[in-house]
């Protein structure tokens, strides 16, 4: 009887409001340089850093970012945290995720501006218990807190861009065209998304 070979994970939680291509390039850049077998886009319900913050509907983000990766294998969405009540810890999805899948392997994918904040997450050295933290290099970026040399960092593709500043050019009528996927730049404007 043959085993199963354990399968290696990364994660990437946020709220993707909207998903965008800095999104996708730190995905593809983790999946290449951790050997991943995939990556899964995780869209939080309520983040506990932007709590009094209104986001779009979680539907509607999950859509998007169902839109932003198509049919590409290597990625896929997860409904874990839109699905529970409350505030998403990554720390109880992480402990769901294992409970789930006891012997495969996860990779939290962060960007290096993220390391400092781990310090104030919920229960920072359970996180590190479960999974290994990676997060992208920026070499305009050192990272600090009590958490940065326990941190793995790989190499991504220089890109500042952030779903705030798409937001911001929808409300001011500018294009979004190269910044999302054509698929999201659609949706965004069919569902009149960003505009008030």
């Amino acid at each position: 009887m043959s085993q199963i070979s354990p399968k290696t994970y990364g994660i990437l939680g946020g709220t993707f409001d909207p998903p965008h291509i800095g999104h996708l390039i730190l995905a593809q850049s983790a999946f290449e340089s951790f050997r991943l077998d995939r990556v899964i886009f995780i869209p939080a319900s309520i983040q506990p850093h932007k709590i009094k913050k209104t986001h779009t509907p979680g539907a509607l983000r999950r859509k998007m970012l169902e839109l932003a990766i198509g049919d590409d294998s290597r990625f896929a969405v997860s409904d874990i945290e839109l699905n529970r009540e409350g505030v998403s810890y990554t720390v109880d999805t992480l402990n769901l995720l294992r409970a789930e899948y006891p012997d495969d392997n996860f990779y939290l994918l962060l960007g290096s501006d993220n390391v400092s904040d781990i310090a104030a997450w919920k229960n920072p050295e359970q996180i590190f218990a479960l999974c290994q933290v990676a997060a992208a290099h920026r070499p305009d970026f050192t990272p600090s807190g009590p958490y940065a040399d326990c941190v793995i960092y790989f190499e991504m593709p220089g890109i500042q861009l952030s779903s705030s500043v798409i937001r911001n050019r929808v409300r001011e009528g500018k294009s979004i065209k190269y910044l999302v996927p054509r698929p999201v730049e659609d949706y965004i404007i069919a569902n009149g998304l960003y505009r008030a």
